[in-house]
């Protein structure tokens, strides 16, 4: 009982919960660390991982915070939505989890707000031209939209 005396502890849990609270803020600094040691012929790649990753991550968030049990995936360049609890392991569990007017209504959405998303039903592309502001514009536009939708 001792030990739930100690304020160190109540500092220790504290510092903790904040870090896992905030989703991936350990991994992301994690891994800026980590690329910033790489040659710069690798370091582009490993930041196209990291924002790909950060933006399925960012959906997530999205998607929790509105109640909703759908999955984020991250596939070569792409990052996207999945309306499902689980991510497809073949093409007829995908073909379950499209929503066509959902599809069209978001593409559309983010399309008047300045955001292209090319690619029917695939999500945004997140290439070594992206930073960090893209991505989180993609995603604050991306959580406005189910704002919107999901009233």
């Amino acid at each position: 009982m001792q030990l739930l005396a100690d304020p160190r502890v109540w500092l220790s849990f504290v510092t903790l919960a904040i870090l896992e609270i905030v989703p991936g803020i350990d991994n992301i600094i994690f891994r800026s660390v980590l690329v910033g040691r790489l040659p710069a012929a690798r370091r582009r790649r490993a930041h196209r991982e990291t924002g790909r990753s950060y933006c399925a991550h960012g959906l997530e968030r999205a998607f929790e915070a509105h109640g909703l049990p759908w999955r984020a995936f991250h596939l070569g360049p792409r990052s996207g939505h999945c309306l499902a609890p689980a991510l497809p392991h073949n093409a007829a569990e995908a073909r379950i989890s499209l929503d066509y007017d959902f599809i069209e209504a978001h593409r559309v959405f983010l399309a008047n707000r300045g955001i292209w998303d090319a690619v029917y039903s695939d999500g945004p592309q997140v290439s070594f031209a992206h930073a960090a502001p893209d991505i989180d514009q993609y995603l604050e536009v991306a959580g406005e939209f189910l704002d919107a939708v999901i009233r």
